[in-house]
């Protein structure tokens, strides 16, 4: 019932007889169906989804916290919003419903579709991406097998990864492993950067050659069950006597995985998102580096790899027990290179779970002269 208490607290907070759900991302959230297209209109007492007939059957056996499966008929006058205002006419307690619509997702040319279809009735622009910040546990557990097999997708990489490859090799086999574990997709193009292209925070990967002794910065995820996880970690390729940088590397290293540190061991219940990026920018910033650190700190993490809420100087989000959420400071250096590290990360009430597990600390291994960082 989680899910629709907060449904219900948007419909009372913003006085709304109904909500219109129309976004991928809402839909499955609420209703645990994937279609590519459909509808909610969701009353505190009663709930409709919108399906067409290539998902209605399945839907009807799938959809959960939904009461009515609706076909859409498509040869009904007015198409599927006439059958939305029909029901909306039924349900609605005022002469004059008053009717939300999900703001982060409505383009302009929606809104003006509502305005001419609704155009007796008040609407309403409602911010609903805070409800999918906190999770239950059926979507953490999900999350942290996509956790799982991103930490053996890296455990794996280590070992595969070797001097004179491409970057485009590297991605290449993130995607394969991922789908070997028994993921679905990634759950965004794999950054991969090496040398001097490590200064690049969003680095895809390239046709560079990675050279023997370049620090690699791979930035990537895989989606589980619709769900998502997200893992930034930089080590080295080769042997690390041949870096040019590797001085000023291994020192920007050191500094970013203590500023992730610092940041992760704050996470609590209650503590400002806002909070664990000033941890981490400050420390950076007093070692001398705070002019490279050039991105938020981090970012919420669930049915897509950015939500709610924002760890990031700007926002001000309390911490809630059940959000998930990223630490992922950087320092980047042109011409030099850039060490980022990330990890997900469970909000605790008196703390925190660090859900992706791969090492951090430099482990050399003599015998294939790769250095894990």
């Amino acid at each position: 019932m989680l899910k629709r208490n907060l449904l219900d607290q948007i419909l009372k907070e913003n006085n709304l007889d109904c909500i219109i759900i129309t976004s991928k991302e809402n839909r499955y959230w609420l209703s645990e169906f994937v279609s590519s297209d459909g509808l909610i209109l969701y009353f505190k007492k009663n709930s409709y989804i919108f399906l067409d007939g290539r998902y209605i059957t399945d839907g009807k056996e799938k959809v959960k916290n939904i009461e009515n499966i609706v076909e859409i008929k498509a040869n009904n006058k007015g198409g599927l919003y006439q059958q939305v205002l029909d029901i909306v006419n039924e349900n609605a307690k005022s002469k004059k419903p008053s009717i939300g619509f999900e703001e982060e997702y409505t383009t302009y040319d929606m809104f003006l579709n509502y305005k001419k279809i609704f155009k007796d009735y008040d609407l309403t622009s409602v911010p609903v991406n805070s409800i999918r910040g906190v999770k239950t546990s059926q979507e953490i557990e999900i999350i942290k097998k996509a956790c799982e097999i991103t930490d053996k997708t890296f455990e794996k990489l280590t070992k595969f990864a070797k001097p004179n490859m491409k970057e485009i090799e590297i991605a290449k086999f993130i995607y394969n492993s991922f789908i070997d574990l028994g993921a679905s997709s990634l759950s965004f193009n794999s950054i991969v950067a090496s040398g001097e292209r490590g200064a690049l925070p969003h680095g895809r990967a390239s046709e560079k050659l990675i050279n023997d002794g370049d620090f690699v910065t791979v930035d990537f995820g895989c989606v589980f069950e619709n769900y998502t996880s997200d893992m930034t970690r930089t080590f080295i390729v080769g042997d690390h006597t041949k870096n040019k940088n590797y001085k000023k590397m291994k020192e920007i290293f050191e500094v970013v995985r203590e500023a992730q540190r610092l940041g992760t061991v704050a996470i609590t219940e209650g503590m400002e998102s806002k909070a664990i990026d000033k941890i981490c920018r400050d420390y950076i910033t007093s070692k001398g580096y705070g002019e490279y650190f050039v991105h938020s700190t981090g970012h919420g993490l669930g049915i897509e790899v950015h939500e709610f809420p924002r760890v990031s100087p700007f926002v001000s989000t309390p911490l809630k027990a059940g959000m998930v959420i990223t630490v992922e400071p950087g320092i980047y250096i042109p011409g030099v290179g850039g060490v980022r590290i990330e990890d997900d990360i469970l909000v605790k009430k008196n703390g925190y779970e660090i859900l992706t597990k791969s090492t951090k600390k430099i482990n050399y291994n003599k015998w294939n002269w790769n250095w894990i960082i």
